[in-house]
Order: structure tokens, then C-alpha cells, then sequence
């Protein structure tokens, strides 16, 4: 009977074995690990001698070490349309810096905010293009960075003759040269840089229109784990009580000022801008 019974035993645990190295038995693999993705759009963050650089890189790398947070692959820069692809597509995505729109505002979940940048029209200095209001702006060819909130911005107002060009700002800086279109919705400090960076005069972008004011965000993919979303903003709550966030951007504005390439005008200071249409926590 004994013996019957260690036979029995045997028999029992070569199946599951058996099962287990099948596949046949469920197992739960472990989630993939956090991807922390940005862009190359300067001055927000940006490659620069093989280094992300950046109020917005800067202020990721400080919620990275107070969230203990493992990267194995580090923070990773992509296209833009590209690393937004794989936020709305894969778990555990963490994509900077992300205006919060209302069409995007179901597709993730959002940490931040983190920083503030003012959305206006271009032009080329010297051009006759003039619009006062959004509506007027109509009647002209407006340049936008592809899959950019400008572009939904745009279409969401009905412009009819968009140009979208895939995330390369000197390209639309080339186009503006030679009036292949005749405005440039983008960030005032974005556009002041590009057109710095590509040896153009310091009044050769003129802003015609101060359009928007956006709070940036880390949107983070619908299926990240909720103790990721929830540490990384308690560590963003902490950075601002505690003056590293204040002190991480002032830094970094003073050092932009010192460069000379995106001071913030006096005139756009003082001139009330259009807040985004999605009501921020």
C-alpha cells in the first residue's frame, strides 16, 4: 500500500512538472518595467553633447530618485509621434512633457504639472499677415509640428490649410523663409530657440497671436500600475512644497536668459492669454 501510495506521488508531481514546463497551468508574469520616453524639443528637453538637458528632463530625474524608480534602459528620447504611440498602446509608459487637451484627457492617466509654456503665432518678420483672433488666422497657411497639441488645437478650430510637419522645428523655420506658409503655432520658447539655433536675426520670428497658456504634464498609459501613478505624484507634491521644483526652474530660466536664446518678451508677460479649455486640478 505504501509503496502504491509513493508511486501515486511520484506519477502526481512528473505531471505538473509536466504542466508547468507545458504552459498548460496559468502563470501571472511579472508587468513590464516602467518606460520613462521624452522628445527632442528644446528647451524643455532636449540632447545636447549626448545629454538630456531641460527644466522638464531635470525636474523627471528628480521624481526618478525620490520614486526610487529602477530605468533599465534610462529615460528614453524618441520621435514625437512615436513615443506617443507606444503611451497609448503599452503598460507602464511614462511620456514627458505632455500638454494635457481635452482630446487626450481619457487616453491617460497624469502626473504634474511640472511646467508652463505659452502657445503663440509666428511670423516671419516683415510678412503683411497680421490676424487679431484665431478666426482671422484662417485665412492664412499654418505650420504645426506633427501629432503636436498645436495640430489638435488647429483642427479643432477648423483651419483648413494646415501644414504638419513630422517634429523637426528648423523644418518649419525653412518653410517660414520661404513662404511656403505664413504662421507658426508653437511655444514661444521652442520657436525663440529654432530659430536662434538657426543663425536667423533676434526679431526675425515675430508672435503675431499669444494664443494659450499650457500647464506640461507626464502622461502616464491607462494600464500603468495605479502605486506608480500615485508615488510620482506625491513625490511632484513634495518638489513643490520643499522649493526643488521653484528652484529646478528657476535655474533653468536664468540660465535660457543668460544664453539670450528664449528670455520671455515684456509685451507677452503682460498680455492676457486664452488658459487651455480642459480645467486643471
Amino acid at each position: 500500500m505504501q509503496g502504491n501510495a509513493f508511486s501515486r506521488l511520484i506519477i502526481t508531481l512528473a505531471l505538473a512538472c509536466s504542466a508547468l514546463l507545458s504552459g498548460t497551468v496559468p502563470c501571472h508574469a511579472a508587468p513590464p518595467a516602467l518606460q520613462v520616453l521624452t522628445e527632442n524639443l528644446a528647451p524643455f528637453n532636449y540632447i545636447k553633447d549626448n545629454t538630456l538637458h531641460g527644466a522638464c528632463a531635470d525636474i523627471v530625474r528628480e521624481l526618478i530618485r525620490r520614486t526610487n524608480t529602477d530605468l533599465p534602459r534610462g529615460i528614453r528620447v524618441l520621435p514625437w509621434s512615436r513615443a506617443m504611440a507606444m503611451a497609448k498602446s503599452q503598460p507602464n509608459v511614462a511620456l514627458f512633457s505632455t500638454v494635457r487637451s481635452p482630446e487626450r484627457e481619457r487616453l491617460f492617466h497624469w502626473v504634474g504639472p511640472i511646467y508652463e509654456s505659452q502657445v503663440v503665432l509666428f511670423k516671419r518678420h516683415g510678412t503683411a499677415c497680421s490676424p487679431v483672433s484665431l478666426e482671422q488666422a484662417k485665412q492664412f497657411r499654418v505650420g504645426v509640428l506633427q501629432d503636436y497639441y498645436e495640430e489638435e488645437l488647429l483642427r479643432r478650430n477648423g483651419f483648413p490649410d494646415i501644414y504638419s510637419v513630422p517634429g523637426v522645428p528648423e523644418q518649419i523655420i525653412y518653410l517660414l523663409a520661404r513662404d511656403r506658409v505664413d504662421l507658426w503655432l508653437q511655444s514661444w520658447a521652442s520657436g525663440r530657440y529654432y530659430a536662434h539655433r538657426a543663425g536667423k536675426p533676434r526679431h526675425w520670428l515675430e508672435v503675431v497671436l499669444p494664443v494659450q497658456q499650457n500647464e506640461l504634464f507626464i502622461a502616464f498609459s491607462k494600464d500603468t500600475d495605479p502605486d506608480i501613478i500615485a508615488r510620482w505624484q506625491s513625490a511632484l507634491d513634495s518638489m513643490r512644497k520643499d522649493g526643488s521644483l521653484h528652484a529646478i526652474v528657476s535655474h533653468f530660466e536664468q540660465t535660457l536668459a543668460r544664453e539670450e536664446a528664449v528670455e520671455l518678451p515684456v509685451d507677452l508677460q503682460e498680455t492676457p492669454l486664452v488658459h487651455s479649455e480642459h480645467p486643471l486640478p
